[in-house]
């Protein structure tokens, strides 16, 4: 079987699992599946920073699962948006920096990440299935834009990569057309927001679209509370794709495992995901609140 086979039948498989789970499964049946998905990604981890050391795997999986219970107990979406902050602020530094990043440190923190996109795929799920999709299909299109823009235009307009010494593939072109493409995949979404497909974009988390237009036109409050979002996500799911390939870089592997056949391993299927999902959780949870939308 050649590659190109595995990798289509494999995404078909995931496909089927994460649409039976969001659609037919319990929230119970969810939330354990949730969780045992970021318990294979922590061991991933551990593998890319703890090679040797089997206690290091059990300290992280300890700290992971305390962690993810601690969230679910509490249930403060303010905590997604202060580790999201802070997140930002240690890939900046990290991307600027460039330490060593093997160590028992490095999975620990990895581990309460994992624990925060878990707990954010929950909520998300909670607030409807099509929530948690759409918020992967914002990331998603992120990501199929900066392939085809920097396949095409990468390096003719902006000399300069965006991480060269990180992943030199990467353009500055590739980024803003991942962004673009967020963009429009995003008022697409909203577009066809409706009470009987119950479809529903992350950032609007169950407000009509109809709320967000004026005179068939694309109000200033959808283009604020809509957009804005959007690009700053888009955006930073870039900082999850280059943190992952520095520390793959770094252990001198191309993939994080060999968990998914002709796809490498999970973190190297949701390392976009991993910063941004609690960023859309806290803000999803904020707009159906009500603290932006009146």
């Amino acid at each position: 079987m050649n590659n190109l086979t595995q990798r289509i039948l494999t995404a078909l498989v995931l496909i089927a699992v994460l649409l039976t789970l969001l659609f037919k499964a319990s929230p119970l049946v969810f939330t354990g599946a949730a969780f045992i998905f970021g318990a294979l990604a922590v061991w991933e981890l551990w593998r890319l920073v703890q090679f040797q050391k089997r206690t290091a795997l059990w300290v992280m999986l300890l700290v992971y699962g305390a962690c993810a219970l601690q969230l679910w107990v509490l249930q403060w979406p303010w905590l997604l948006w202060s580790f999201g902050i802070i997140h930002a602020c240690m890939s900046a530094w990290v991307l600027w920096k460039k330490p060593q990043l093997a160590g028992l440190g490095t999975g620990v923190y990895g581990s309460v990440l994992l624990a925060c996109m878990v707990y954010a795929m929950v909520v998300l799920q909670g607030l409807g299935a099509w929530v948690l999709i759409t918020a992967m299909i914002v990331v998603w299109a992120a990501d199929v834009g900066g392939y085809f823009f920097g396949k095409s235009i990468g390096g003719r307009l902006i000399a300069h990569g965006l991480a060269p010494s990180v992943s030199p593939k990467k353009s500055w072109e590739g980024a803003i057309g991942g962004v673009l493409l967020a963009c429009v995949v995003s008022i697409i979404l909203a577009l066809s927001t409706s009470a009987t497909t119950g479809l529903q974009s992350w950032v609007i988390a169950g407000v009509r679209v109809s709320d967000y237009l004026m005179d068939n036109a694309l109000s200033v409050r959808f283009l604020l509370e809509m957009l804005i979002p959007t690009v700053v996500v888009a955006a930073y799911s870039v900082t999850g794709d280059l943190v992952e390939s520095l520390l793959k870089r770094q252990a001198g592997v191309k993939d994080s495992s060999q968990l998914l056949p002709g796809h490498g391993g999970i973190l190297d299927r949701i390392d976009a995901l991993i910063p941004v999902l609690p960023l859309c959780a806290a803000w999803a949870v904020a707009v159906k609140a009500g603290a932006f939308v009146q």
